[in-house]
């Protein structure tokens, strides 16, 4: 990837990032993580065109995940003061199983929040992250059992 190829890429990548947040240095964070986790991912000897593509992906992933921290925040903070304790409790646990959902690694994230979240049947599950019926299977029972043990571990068995 030649220098000019790269400035064209950090400059839509900056143009993207800005429509998430009007904050500079937010996007600027956004734009340099993707580009680190695409350099990390892809190997150096692929097109321009899949490492701009990975790039994007990668860019929509963490402005996704920021959309839901600032919701998430939003809903902490929105607990009026003198909530009864199940209320409380709820933000709380809500934000314990985000916590523990951002401790798994980002396919099993996204089956957990395809399934579990967004109802969707386990084969259209699959196809949305481009896995073998089988291997999602396997995935989503490893990241419940994962979630499972580390929420007993904060509530007991």
């Amino acid at each position: 990837m030649t220098d000019n190829e790269l400035n064209e890429l950090y400059a839509m990548l900056m143009h993207s990032a800005l429509k998430a947040t009007p904050v500079f240095d937010e996007a600027q964070d956004l734009v340099q993580e993707s580009l680190t986790r695409t350099m990390e991912q892809v190997s150096l000897g692929v097109s321009v065109r899949y490492f701009k593509a990975y790039c994007f992906k990668v860019l929509a992933s963490l402005k996704s995940r920021m959309f839901k921290d600032q919701k998430r925040n939003q809903l902490v903070a929105d607990v009026p003061e003198g909530a009864s304790s199940a209320q409380a409790d709820y933000y709380s646990m809500e934000m314990l199983v985000e916590e523990i959902l951002s401790q798994l690694p980002d396919t099993e994230r996204r089956i957990v929040e395809l399934y579990d979240f967004d109802s969707l049947p386990l084969e259209e599950v699959a196809q949305r992250v481009g896995l073998s019926l089988s291997y999602t299977e396997r995935l989503l029972g490893k990241a419940h059992s994962f979630m499972k043990t580390k929420l007993s571990q904060h509530y007991g068995p």
